[in-house]
């Protein structure tokens, strides 16, 4: 009888609520505050004067700042009372958007900037991942993929919202609407349901049998590497640049309006060019259930052979058609951040210093990352065309490829603890 007590409880529903409140809490951060940003930048600089590059500055702010507190995340994040942590990073995040409602300059954007990157270290990217780790003994990939197949469904529908907020409210109205919003989304979930570990409510993770060693993250038990040698070997330096060069591509999404209108098309077109990247999210759990079954590397390696289509057919943009499936299969590149960086590092690695070095990994994304619209701002501003971003795409697309692939080999020499 207590064996199927327990056999219940490690396939119960609740595992399942770790990704969907994950999800959500995404949708009221990352989605809302970052995502829906360039949104504000015409009304706001409208209003008080100043260029748009100027105000697009915060970002970088926030990726510096997210950047330098990557470090304390893996350690804090077994350390605090989920419910006071995450709580606590919610409302300093919202409460940093909505106070630019009130803003007249723009270091004051740079400030809700650096505390948007403090405290959205303990609750963008990283934790999902984590917390879903800690869950699932089994199936983790499909619940990623549920999770980024949620935010890619809430960023589909907090952006039409926020417009119309803009238009109907003002933009210095629509951010302390939005931040009312963000708060109803996420704080049910970081203060009732979401927690570190299943055995906080009493709980295995999901696919847990009898006999299986410990998978918490940080747990002295787990098997894998430890984080000190794990800094110092081949396939860490590796993960870091080819994780980091992954989120270059970042710098294209603000771009394809534009290219659309470069190339002859309406603005109408570039918006279902936007719509076709959207819509590769729906297929994150997909992808999610190949990484089970076939490994993250393989996974990722389909993934930049995506990206380097893409980028072709983007390149040759001879019709309608080639673009909306370059642009399809370009968008391919948004499960590196929500789900590939993250199996591939536990893949590598182990669950033993899971978190510690998955947010050592994501310096590298917030560092290298940071430019990523510059860039390809810079080939259409000099060139008078987006060719020399596409062929840039492709070799950037192409270098991750190698870099994963010797990752792969190099991983194999890496000794385990138990």
């Amino acid at each position: 009888m207590p064996t199927q007590a327990v056999a219940v409880k490690n396939k119960g529903k609740y595992p399942w609520l770790i990704p969907i409140g994950f999800a959500f809490v995404e949708i009221a951060t990352i989605e809302t505050i970052l995502v829906q940003s360039g949104q504000f930048f015409p009304p706001v600089t409208r209003t008080l004067g100043f260029g748009i590059a100027e105000l697009a500055l915060w970002i970088t702010f926030y990726s510096f700042a997210m950047a330098a507190t990557m470090p304390f995340v893996g350690r804090l994040l077994p350390l605090i009372d989920s419910r006071v942590l995450l709580t606590t990073c919610v409302l300093v995040c919202v409460l940093s958007m909505a106070a630019m409602g009130f803003y007249t300059a723009t270091w004051q954007w740079y400030l809700s900037g650096v505390l948007i990157g403090v405290s959205g270290a303990f609750v963008f990217l990283v934790p999902g991942p984590v917390f879903i780790n800690n869950w699932f003994a089994k199936r983790s990939g499909f619940a990623m993929g549920l999770m980024g197949f949620l935010m890619g469904v809430g960023s589909a529908i907090i952006s039409p919202v926020c417009a119309l907020l803009i238009q109907t409210f003002d933009w210095r109205n629509a951010y302390l609407l939005l931040a009312g919003i963000s708060l109803c989304l996420s704080l049910p979930w970081t203060l009732f349901i979401i927690r570190f570990k299943p055995e906080e409510k009493g709980m295995k993770p999901y696919g847990w049998e009898e006999g299986m060693i410990p998978i918490v993250a940080e747990h002295r038990s787990s098997p894998g590497v430890p984080v000190k040698r794990a800094l110092r070997t081949l396939p860490f330096v590796l993960l870091f640049i080819a994780c980091g060069a992954g989120s270059l591509y970042g710098g294209f999404q603000s771009n394809w309006s534009n290219a659309a209108l470069s190339w002859g098309y309406s603005a109408m077109f570039g918006a279902m060019m936007i719509t076709a990247g959207t819509l590769f999210k729906l297929l994150f759990p997909v992808i999610g259930w190949i990484a089970d079954r076939i490994g993250a590397y393989k996974t990722a390696y389909i993934y930049c052979a995506f990206v380097m289509l893409g980028m072709v057919g983007a390149f040759i943009h001879s019709n309608e058609v080639v673009i909306i499936i370059s642009v399809f299969l370009f968008a391919s590149q948004s499960v590196n951040m929500k789900m590939l960086i993250p199996l591939l590092i536990r893949e590598t690695f182990g669950r033993r210093n899971f978190a510690k070095i998955y947010s050592y990994i994501q310096i590298g994304v917030g560092i290298i990352g940071a430019p990523a619209a510059p860039i390809v701002g810079f080939f259409y501003d000099t060139f008078g065309n987006y060719d020399g971003a596409f062929i840039y795409g492709f070799i950037v697309s192409a270098s991750i490829l190698t870099l994963l692939i010797v990752s792969s080999f190099a991983r194999r020499k890496l000794v385990w603890e138990y």
